[in-house]
């Protein structure tokens, strides 16, 4: 249990005690704590009645320790902590929403709703879970925070702690990379993309400081793992959860989405879902440019353009010739412009 009296702990990996009303708060009955509710309601009906190959849902268990505590990164919903389950075992992160005074019941609810996405991505496929690409996935829990105004819930995941960092800290901090490691960087990501896409999932909000780093033992190198799925999009109908993955508009981040991402919130067509996928693969392009601009935005200056260049093509052997078709394609874009 965390250190205060009000916390409530999911299983970790192979714990199967089903969750009991004996196990659940006596608290307000606040839409985020409905939302953890239904959540474990239809996680056992999804177990029971899934045909997809999905793993078996988490069951909430209570009398997990998690013990020390250091802040390590933070965004605008969410807080994140290194900690340890128990003495004897590893580090974790623990990704928990925030909950403040000011925030409305509708804002605490969607925080619930976008960790529930994070935590449907990471542990219902195998594929998925396993894959060495993406950040694995420990359980989850729920933490009540007396408010002055209501008993609010804070919902946390527990996370693989990477310990080299984001990929665009490591690329800046650590000199003589080779080209061979760098090249590893980008396979890794797109080897992870691959996996989530093949599933009906894009990632959303591909950039490097989403991509964190971690020592491969069995490799003998470090290796990227894709990480943070708050944006996350479904592509196509999935295994749902109660109606708490219905998120519909890809956002990304502005500098590195597709001109179509952009041109959406100037009023154009939505992009569509199945889409999705290749606006991820645009952002990977200008993620691909940041790896051998050694960590730094796609935007300034390169020291080595041609170099970047000759690697881009070093497969080809020979920059690709363009055809008489899309020459005329060229011209007559430039021409109507």
């Amino acid at each position: 249990m965390e250190t205060s009296s009000n916390s409530y702990v999911a299983s970790w990996s192979g714990a199967t005690s089903k969750a009991t009303a004996s196990h659940l708060p006596a608290v307000l009955n606040t839409t985020s704590l409905r939302l953890i509710l239904s959540y474990i309601t239809a996680s056992d009906r999804l177990a029971k009645g899934s045909s997809s190959g999905g793993n078996t849902v988490e069951r909430l268990v209570t009398g997990a320790h998690l013990e020390g505590g250091k802040r390590i990164g933070h965004g605008k919903t969410f807080t994140a902590e290194k900690r340890r389950i128990d003495s004897d075992e590893g580090w974790i992160v623990i990704k928990r929403t925030k909950v403040g005074k000011e925030d409305s019941e509708g804002t605490l609810a969607t925080r619930i709703q976008v960790a529930f996405l994070e935590q449907h991505i990471l542990s219902y496929y195998s594929e998925i879970s396993e894959h060495p690409n993406i950040i694995k996935y420990h359980g989850w829990g729920w933490t009540l925070k007396d408010l002055d105004r209501a008993a609010a819930v804070s919902l946390f995941l527990a996370l693989e702690y990477c310990e080299m960092g984001t990929l665009s800290s490591f690329l800046r901090n650590t000199a003589g990379l080779s080209d061979t490691q760098k090249w590893q960087f980008c396979l890794g990501i797109s080897r992870g993309l691959e996996v989530l896409h093949k599933h009906g999932i894009a990632h959303g909000d591909v950039k490097l400081a989403n991509i964190l780093v971690t020592y491969d033992h069995v490799q003998d190198m470090p290796i990227a793992k894709i990480s943070d799925f708050g944006n996350a999009r479904l592509c196509e109908a999935l295994p749902n959860i109660a109606g708490l993955l219905q998120f519909t508009d890809y956002l990304g981040t502005h500098m590195y989405n597709a001109p179509e991402v952009q041109a959406q919130f100037g009023g154009a067509t939505k992009v569509t879902a199945e889409l999705f996928p290749y606006c991820d693969i645009f952002s990977f392009g200008l993620c691909c440019i940041e790896v051998f601009n050694n960590g730094n935005r796609y935007d300034t200056h390169m020291e080595k353009g041609e170099e970047m260049k000759r690697l881009l093509f070093s497969f080809r052997g020979s920059e690709p010739k363009m055809t008489q078709k899309l020459k005329d394609v060229e011209f007559n874009q430039c021409k109507s412009e």
